[in-house]
């Protein structure tokens, strides 16, 4: 095998190695998405929501969305896994109300 053969064939291994890395993450990706989905059916299903607010929380500056259901469970938007900040609830409900938007405390 000549210098550039070797090469080109480096590169097209590389290339199908980077392939099955992507395919297998998105595998993953998609387990891990069915599992949360799977779980929040069975906790969420056949609920009743019974109050929307926002709440304070205490060293935050906006006041977050939140859903509370009729087993005590309580849903709060947040803009992030961490919990960093509150997010805006979009709705599908065009022309009367599109989303709950996060509030600053002093609106």
């Amino acid at each position: 095998m000549t210098e550039q053969n070797i090469e080109l064939w480096m590169k097209q291994a590389s290339e199908v190695t980077k392939q099955e890395n992507e395919k297998e993450s998105m595998t993953d990706k998609n387990t891990r998405k069915m599992q949360h989905e799977h779980k929040a059916i069975g906790l969420l299903r056949g609920k009743t929501i019974t109050n929307i607010f926002y709440t304070e929380e205490e060293g935050e500056y906006h006041l977050i969305p939140t859903i509370e259901l009729d087993n005590t469970t309580v849903l709060y938007v947040q803009s992030d896994d961490e919990g960093n900040g509150a997010g805006t609830l979009h709705t599908n409900i065009e022309g009367v109300m599109s989303l709950m938007p996060q509030m600053y405390k002093e609106d």
